[in-house]
């Protein structure tokens, strides 16, 4: 202990000091004069309830800047708030081994961030609180001490273990997302085939098949039909309107096929467009990365351009879009009436030329030129409804859908969800690296906790990091719902169907892993139902409005549901299943055998929540382990952590109402007649009454 001084003597309390300040004349005596030397293992803090402990306890925590609130502090909080500025009439003078002390500090002032914390405080009640289930202190502190045990140089500059665990993972979320959006863009594909292949699709797409074919042949019986021409009388005036016929039909296939390179001109000007805003992404996003690794490759002495280059040549698209706008240019003007000489005003022009030239036709020419008009009309329809492959809603285009369906699509979307296999696969095994990670943060810990085991097996602490499925069925709600027909109809239904499913899966096995989202895609397509006889279900009928199917798939395949999780388990039960009392033991072990940190660890009453034998089994010796590399100050009611775990030093605390509020302290050795009179009035209820226990045991302990 004395080598530990000596190596660390700011480590170590060595003198306490409570003292009115002289300005002040407060209502009371209280603190006068308090002076306490402090042994540097283990100090006990004595007395009957009311007497002045967490008077002590909290005075040194506000001098050694623990950073607990005030309003965790018992004492404090209540002197700080009592008539007549007591809190400000005291000061404590707080000396440590080291020849930096620190200034007298009043028992008004806050505790300072800024400054270093010299003693760690477990007020009482604050082990209670913080383990309770609906407190995330709890976790914190215990992240805290697994951080302590990270070394020096692995803990990259960060603070705390969370901080460590999210810049050691960020490479690996990156990937992770990129994982998911390629994933996203198969799930696009394959949501719009099923919804194709859907039998409501297949229904829709064959009856409009049907329809038009009919229509055709309903078009076909009804076809205008062209009488003889009759004998002109001006044959020259024939040519002319059969030559105008020509140029205006001429003149109309130009014209559509100038405006199918108008829409396909736009839809380039947009592509151009989408590359131009991807290359000022591209560089803002390699500005973005240079500032972002910056730190780290000068850790390294490299500068992120001379290992990156971005080169953009921005003359091609910026060339593409030029000629792309003189095109549409031109060829608007083309198609501007309003325009001398353009075909669009050529072609007004021959039309209005065709009707005067029919006009002066004889009667039977005009009927014949008119019935010809409508045949000509006719032949257009006909070519219109019969389309082609790429104009939707056309005979042709109906029939290459069909046959798409049912030869190429089954095929396409097989492949697909291949791919997507593939794909959840290698997302499985990223997010199963994250807890290689935990595991790897979690080895100098756990090393040190083999090293040093509990004797009771109950308490035996242990760590581990796991996949599992995360709040799936609450998750799983927010895209299904539950009074659509299907597997998951019925809240209460769906519950034991997920249960069900849920039940035996590893998270940790991709095999497993692939089977639960087997099962569950499949009660999605089929109603599994015993009533339903697995009857096909379309998925966008059981989603919620807002939801697509593809949703819903980011979800499964994107394994948005998995998450890592650290494990701390005591006695192989996991943290949820340990009551308050059980955390409260937990963390005691934390803070008494597992926390790295050396300097002067105060608690008060950590005994509380706990049974004797537990204190017997459990808490003493792990006192003992930890008094052996810090000091350690205890305020306790309970003999075992006084006397059994060898205190070298008691205080023993008093308060004299009668006399101002005196607080009175003393101190000596557990040997020493006086102290041990204390010890035995305090923690055994006087002499008798501990001989008459003893006595008791000593019947129920003979035979017969």
């Amino acid at each position: 202990m004395l080598d530990n001084i000596d190596q660390n003597p700011s480590k170590y309390i060595k003198h306490i000091s409570i003292s009115r300040r002289p300005e002040f004349t407060p209502l009371g005596k209280w603190f006068e004069d308090v002076k306490l030397d402090i042994n540097p293992e283990l100090v006990a803090v004595i007395g009957n309830r009311g007497m002045g402990k967490s008077a002590l306890l909290d005075s040194i925590s506000l001098a050694g800047n623990s950073g607990q609130p005030i309003k965790e502090l018992s004492f404090l909080k209540r002197f700080r708030a009592a008539r007549g500025k007591l809190a400000e009439s005291f000061e404590i003078d707080l000396q440590f081994h080291d020849i930096d002390n620190i200034e007298p500090l009043p028992l008004s002032s806050n505790f300072d961030p800024t400054k270093k914390i010299m003693v760690k405080h477990l007020p009482q009640h604050f082990i209670e609180v913080i383990c309770n289930e609906a407190n995330e202190e709890f976790e914190i502190e215990i992240e805290r001490v697994v951080f302590s045990h990270v070394p020096e140089d692995k803990r990259l500059n960060c603070e705390n273990l969370s901080d460590l665990i999210d810049y050691k993972s960020e490479p690996l979320d990156q990937r992770i997302l990129d994982h998911r959006a390629e994933i996203s863009l198969i799930n696009e594909k394959i949501g719009s085939l099923e919804e194709d292949l859907s039998e409501h699709h297949s229904l829709h797409l064959t009856n409009e098949l049907t329809q038009s074919k009919s229509d055709l042949r309903q078009m076909w019986l009804l076809r205008p039909q062209i009488p003889i021409a009759p004998k002109s009388s001006n044959p020259k005036l024939d040519q002319k309107i059969v030559k105008l016929r020509e140029d205006i039909t001429n003149q109309k296939a130009l014209k559509l096929t100038k405006e199918k390179r108008i829409v396909e001109l736009r839809s380039n000007v947009e592509s151009a467009k989408r590359i131009s805003a991807l290359l000022d992404k591209l560089e803002r996003d390699y500005s973005r990365l240079a500032s972002e690794y910056s730190e780290d490759f000068s850790k390294v002495q490299l500068l992120f351009n001379d290992v990156v280059k971005l080169k953009i040549n921005r003359t091609p698209i910026i060339d593409c879009e030029k000629v792309i706008e003189g095109e549409l240019v031109t060829l608007k003007s083309d198609l501007d009436v309003d325009l001398p000489k353009s075909l669009a005003a050529e072609l007004a022009k021959n039309r209005t030329q065709l009707r005067e030239d029919e006009a002066e036709l004889s009667a039977p020419l005009q009927l014949y030129q008119a019935a010809r008009k409508r045949h000509t009309e006719f032949k257009e329809k006909v070519r219109q409804l019969i389309g082609d492959e790429v104009t939707s809603q056309t005979i042709k285009y109906l029939q290459k859908q069909k046959e798409f369906l049912e030869k190429v699509a089954p095929k396409e979307i097989a492949v697909l969800q291949q791919t997507r296999q593939k794909k959840t696969e290698e997302l499985f095994t990223l997010l199963s690296q994250h807890t290689d990670l935990l595991k790897e943060l979690y080895t100098p810990v756990q090393a040190f906790i083999e090293k040093h085991p509990p004797k009771d097996s109950e308490f035996r602490v242990s760590f581990n990091a796991t996949l599992e499925a995360d709040k799936f069925e609450n998750k799983f709600s927010r895209f299904i719902t539950f009074n659509k027909a299907g597997t998951f109809y019925g809240k209460e239904q769906a519950h034991k169907r997920i249960v069900n499913m849920l039940h035996d899966i590893d998270f940790n096995d991709w095999n497993s892993v692939a089977l639960f989202l087997k099962t569950i895609d499949q009660a999605m397509h089929e109603d599994q139902r015993p009533e339903k006889n697995n009857e096909s279900r379309l998925i966008k009928d059981q989603l919620r409005p807002e939801k697509s199917s593809s949703d819903l798939y980011d979800f499964l395949y994107g394994l948005q549901f998995v998450g890592y999780k650290h494990n701390l388990t005591m006695g192989g039960r996991p943290l949820n299943q340990l009551s308050p009392g059980e955390k409260g033991a937990l963390l005691l072990v934390f803070y008494l055998l597992i926390d790295q940190s050396d300097c002067p660890l105060l608690i008060d009453q950590p005994e509380e929540n706990l049974d004797n034998q537990s204190v017997y089994r459990v808490l003493v010796p792990f006192i003992r382990e930890a008094r052996r590399r810090r000091q350690v100050i205890l305020v306790t009611h309970n003999p075992n952590i006084a006397v059994v775990a060898a205190a070298e030093q008691i205080i023993f605390c008093e308060m004299d109402k009668s006399d101002g509020n005196l607080l009175k302290y003393i101190s000596g050795s557990l040997e020493n007649p006086e102290m041990n009179q204390y010890a035995l009035d305090v923690l055994e209820g006087t002499r008798p009454a501990f001989g008459n226990r003893d006595f008791k045991y000593e019947i129920s302990l003979k035979p017969g």
